[in-house]
């Protein structure tokens, strides 16, 4: 008897065809699917960009490589806006998420195709993360169209399945790199591309782009059971005497002051994990001593830790419908505290043990040194190495992987000699995992929930747009910045910055606390 009542309900979910007022749950299905795929396309790359980029270009420098990650912000900038725009003026997502899906397809070819080109890799590669960024723009059409075809009573529920697919698909990515590191480089040749544990990701890209355009074009069907139209904002009602009035539904503009600041956050937000994705690998290999393949997996492995955390929280909002127990804004300003925590806990503080530093010029002078991987933090390129330390044994650090050399390259970082090591690797990438699987997800389903609230029962395309304007500008200039802070001047000037940043913004949900709530429209007789 129990398992019919669940197979009953879970019919409703494989729908294609459903009452006007009713919530189209095989579309949000897709919708979620879709924007795992696009997210999946963003974060995918992370553990494995950097490493293959000093491949294609062994010159080449941090900065560069904030640089190659913000270059998938551009597109997103750009685009978010004018897709929303486009698809609330033709009356459908469809159209912009073809244009997007394209876009995210030619920048896939790029990438797999890298090792071809015979000049200029680098510069391709940041090409072809502006395409894809382009097309990942359509997350934002996902969203709007999660509040738009969703009924008041399943929105939370509809905008949990949306966003959770995005969300969890940018946090996991990088674990799928775990599939592709058993190939090795430089792997196989087919057909005259090079096929390898850094060309693979780009491969599958263009498969999942193409399987995407065949769902959109045969399973997606657009359904608005949350939209009231200017010719419905008069509705017929039969009153008690059983006899016809006419209602007015008067909606008014929304909070300015709560729309900012739900920008300020996401910008604030996606800026912050943008980072932390940019800085983990230079950070695994530089601070934790790894060598270029540990990082890999390490980094990969903590991601799908974070994914699950992720998903655990986004099962929770769906299956309990937490929005009965707990105001949004309270779970919003709980992650952003939890963000806080995370870098308190993180910080590298002077009284912590200094990390392995290494010196890249003595090695240049050895015969052998070809035959080396050299990792750590370079003093050369990064001053704070020198008083960086580590809270475990340098017994710990002081890892000789044949003929690898591990530690901090004091020649090219000037950090090296005096920075110190945060927290031992498993405790950071442990932290990573839990505190920024939970808040992050608690932040993304909370307030794309209540933002919809905010707005009101209309078409959401273009203020959902501009969300991802601004969220694609912290995704552009946060590597950009704190990748170049971290050259510069070490985790610690990135951990500080991080730290104030997120108390302006917990400042302000603080202060505005009492705007931050859905929109109040009524309905009059006339």
């Amino acid at each position: 008897m129990i398992l019919k009542n669940y197979i009953k309900k879970g019919k409703k979910y494989f729908k294609r065809s459903v009452g006007e007022d009713e919530t189209n749950w095989l579309s949000m299905l897709i919708a979620s699917s879709l924007s795992f795929s696009a997210a999946v396309q963003y974060s995918v790359f992370f553990s494995s960009m950097w490493p293959f980029l000093t491949i294609l270009d062994s010159n080449v420098t941090q900065s560069f490589f904030g640089y190659v990650v913000g270059a998938y912000s551009i597109g997103v900038m750009i685009f978010s806006p004018l897709f929303g725009y486009w698809s609330n003026r033709v009356g459908s997502i469809k159209y912009p998420l073809y244009a997007a899906l394209i876009s995210q397809l030619i920048g896939n070819i790029i990438y797999f195709n890298l090792e071809n080109f015979s000049f200029g890799n680098k510069y391709w590669l940041f090409i072809s993360r502006i395409f894809i960024g382009i097309g990942s723009s359509q997350t934002s059409l996902f969203k709007s169209y999660g509040a738009a075809a969703s009924s008041k009573k399943d929105r939370t529920k509809a905008l949990a399945i949306v966003t959770g697919g995005f969300s969890i698909g940018m946090t996991i990515g990088p674990a799928f790199n775990l599939m592709f590191t058993p190939i090795g480089y430089p792997g196989i040749r087919v057909f005259g591309i090079n096929i390898n544990m850094y060309t693979l990701p780009g491969l599958v890209g263009v498969i999942t782009n193409f399987v995407s355009i065949f769902i959109i074009f045969f399973l997606f069907k657009e359904h608005y059971a949350g939209v009231i139209n200017k010719e419905e904002h008069y509705a017929g009602v039969i009153n008690k005497e059983g006899k016809k009035t006419e209602n007015y539904q008067n909606i008014p503009k929304a909070d300015k002051i709560a729309i900012v600041i739900v920008n300020l956050t996401r910008f604030c937000q996606l800026l912050i994990i943008s980072s932390l994705e940019a800085i983990t690998s230079p950070l695994s290999l530089m601070i934790f001593g790894m060598t270029r393949l540990d990082s890999i997996n390490a980094c990969s492995v903590a991601h799908g830790f974070l994914g699950l955390n992720a998903f655990a929280v986004y099962f929770v909002y769906i299956l309990f419908k937490l929005e009965k127990y707990f105001q949004f804004r309270n779970t919003i300003i709980v992650g952003i505290c939890g963000l806080i925590f995370f870098h308190l806990s993180t910080y590298p503080y002077p009284f912590m043990s200094p990390v392995l530093v290494y010196n890249s010029t003595e090695y240049e002078d050895m015969k052998f040194f070809n035959e080396t991987e050299p990792v750590g933090c370079d003093v050369d390129k990064f001053s704070w190495c020198n008083y960086m330390t580590m809270p475990v044994s340098p017994l710990y650090f002081f890892i000789l992987y044949g003929s690898v050399i591990v530690g901090c390259d004091v020649d090219k970082f000037s950090w090296c000699n005096y920075m110190t090591m945060p927290v031992s690797p498993l405790y950071f990438f442990i932290l990573y995992g839990s505190v920024i699987g939970i808040s992050f997800p608690l932040i993304n389903v909370s307030m794309n929930t209540l933002f919809s609230q905010i707005l009101g029962p209309r078409r959401q395309g273009t203020q959902t747009g501009l969300v991802g304007f601004f969220g694609g500008l912290g995704q552009l200039v946060g590597p950009v910045i704190f990748t170049t802070l971290y050259s510069n001047y070490g985790p610690r000037v990135v951990w500080g910055s991080t730290i104030g940043m997120i108390c302006v913004v917990l400042s302000s949900w603080i202060i505005f606390y009492r705007r931050m709530v859905s929109l109040k429209y009524e309905t009059t007789k006339i």
